[in-house]
């Protein structure tokens, strides 16, 4: 059974950063791995956002921002985040929107990231 138009295409964003943490009010580099991982199409942009999550409600912390496409190693993009407004008892999630060449959209979350003061 064959699969219609690269419908087998996925995207994978895997958190790598040495520390799974972001610090209250201080600039944290986190590092990703995204790459598109079953036909390695070329990715054309990848934007966060940050919500804090509450139950089954979330607010969002932070609007779309761009992570910059170019010195990229490997699939591996690092970019600077300072989270401000929250506590360390709080959770918070990064949802990833990535856009590849071809125009396909995906959208991922994750929501290991700790918080410390």
């Amino acid at each position: 059974m064959g699969l219609f138009m690269d419908s087998s295409k996925r995207v994978i964003v895997k958190n790598i950063a040495a520390n799974n943490y972001v610090q209250i009010d201080n600039a944290t580099t986190l590092s990703f791995y995204i790459v598109e991982r079953n036909q390695d199409t070329d990715l054309a942009s990848i934007d966060y956002q940050v919500e804090k999550i509450s139950g089954r409600t979330s607010d969002v912390l932070d609007a779309w921002s761009s992570i910059s496409m170019a010195d990229v190693d490997n699939g591996i993009y690092n970019f600077d985040y300072t989270v401000a407004a929250v506590t360390i008892n709080d959770k918070i999630s990064f949802k990833f929107k990535v856009i590849d060449v071809d125009g396909q959209e995906f959208f991922l979350t994750i929501n290991d990231i700790k918080i410390i003061a």
